[in-house]
């Protein structure tokens, strides 16, 4: 799905890029065994954390890998602190500023609800209304949130994996089937024998990932769906794809001898296959 994301004017091309440079290059600190965390190191995670705060605030929460970086690779814990301190701060004041612009540009909109409802199958929306009503219920809106995702299961693996158009046009179950079975296969058995993932940071992985759920369902019920729903809308895949690469290193397989040779060919048939569906897809759709 990036790949088509990326072939499009959205803004969910520049945040999945950005985000999967910010993890690769915290990555690269923690587990490079000459690498170390300074200030040059610390300027280039604070920008790309920023550039991602801007882009979808969501995804703020990805800055907190920082905190898999060793105290060892800054020298001190008072240079640990202020390395990290300053990279929170700044993607703090750049969640803060996009927010407060955000605020302004719906507030030109007097109300705000008149954005929405204006077409079938969107909804007629009022922010205060909906956070009101999370509020009044935090354990309810909990399980709506499992709700939504299970009975939105299959649209959200599929919306993940890809899709063309606006969600119009899906791939057949078979396609969707092979993708999830090779990217298992990556997830388990293609990780990196040399790297050691310790048991807390798998923990720092999942409660990222967990954050990320939370506020994209937040967003979800406020912008997409009407006071007092029981349900979330408009689940899609594609907004996890930011934090998808943190999945691939929580399960801590090593490599199996006869499987690690084959990862990259795996990896290469998903592409070829992928783009080989896609184009059958859109010559059914469109020519044939």
């Amino acid at each position: 799905m990036s790949i088509f994301i990326a072939s499009s004017l959205s803004a969910d091309a520049f945040t999945n890029g950005i985000s999967f440079l910010l993890i690769s290059y915290i990555f690269k600190i923690a587990y490079t065994q000459n690498s170390r965390f300074g200030l040059k190191e610390t300027m280039i995670i604070a920008g790309m954390a920023m550039l991602l705060a801007f882009s979808k605030t969501i995804y703020f929460f990805i800055t907190f890998l920082i905190f898999i970086i060793p105290i060892s690779k800054t020298g001190s814990l008072n240079k640990y602190l202020t390395m990290v301190s300053v990279t929170l701060v700044a993607c703090i004041l750049a969640s803060g500023i996009s927010s407060l612009i955000v605020g302004y540009l719906s507030g030109q909109v007097n109300p705000i609800e008149q954005l929405y409802g204006l077409a079938p199958g969107i909804p007629l929306i009022n922010p205060s209304k909906q956070i009101a009503f999370i509020l009044s219920d935090l354990p309810g809106f909990m399980v709506m949130i499992f709700k939504s995702f299970s009975i939105f299961s299959g649209i959200i693996i599929k919306s993940y994996i890809g899709c063309l158009g606006w969600m119009e046009l899906y791939f057949s179950n078979i396609y969707y089937l092979f993708a999830i079975g090779i990217i298992i296969i990556i997830a388990f058995f293609g990780n990196n024998s040399a790297i050691e993932i310790k048991p807390l940071h798998r923990i720092i992985f999942l409660s990222i990932i967990g954050l990320i759920i939370l506020s994209f369902s937040f967003t979800m019920y406020c912008s997409w769906a009407e006071p007092g729903a029981n349900l979330i809308t408009n689940m899609q895949g594609r907004y996890f794809i930011p934090a998808a690469p943190l999945l691939l290193f929580i399960w801590g397989l090593k490599r199996v001898d006869s499987i690690k040779e084959a990862i990259p060919f795996i990896s290469m048939v998903l592409v070829v296959v992928s783009f080989v569906v896609t184009i059958y897809e859109v010559l059914l759709r469109y020519y044939l």
